[in-house]
């Protein structure tokens, strides 16, 4: 894990999750940013901690990439999702011309979160500063699977059967 301090004595975190969607028309990405699972470095964000970091983060939505201080567009639209699939999904515009070659050339698979642990009980991230969402290359969330296509344009069975259609292709 790459280490960027962002505030004096705060842990910095980088937490990954595919990109779900894309739309080629407006330069949109969609996916889950945050989900509350297990990762790679063996600690869960709570949704509650989400949640609560997610005002803050969306007066400045910024998105970079691979956490570098460039900018490579800006989340449009964030929720916290607690349904059946759960964490935090984002709509991200990307406007770097660079960036979004890299995301249709598939270089940038996923999204990465980076901001500061304010309050951890063992391994659970209990609340946490929010300070910017990359796209990336290598997520540790490999859960997710990459569904290329308008959101906007399907409904919800089309997304359905082509989400099964990826899943048959990568099996």
């Amino acid at each position: 894990m790459a280490v960027f301090f962002y505030a004096k004595n705060m842990k910095h975190f980088e937490r990954f999750a595919k990109i779900t969607k894309i739309d080629d028309e407006e330069r949109m990405v969609f996916g889950y940013a945050s989900t509350p699972d297990l990762d790679s470095d063996g600690e869960i964000i709570k949704l509650s901690a989400m949640e609560k970091a997610l005002p803050s983060y969306m007066q400045f939505p910024t998105l970079r990439e691979m956490h570098q201080p460039k900018a490579a567009g800006k989340t449009i639209e964030a929720s916290i999702r607690s349904g059946k699939q759960k964490g935090l999904y984002i709509g991200a515009k990307v406007v770097s011309d660079e960036a979004w070659k890299l995301v249709k050339e598939g270089v940038y698979k996923a999204f990465s979160i980076g901001g500061n642990v304010k309050k951890r009980v063992g391994n659970i991230i209990e609340e946490l500063e929010l300070v910017e969402i990359s796209l990336v290359d290598s997520p540790a969330n490999k859960n997710a699977v990459i569904d290329l296509w308008k959101a906007d344009k399907l409904n919800k069975d089309a997304e359905t059967d082509l989400s099964k259609e990826v899943l048959e292709k990568e099996c």
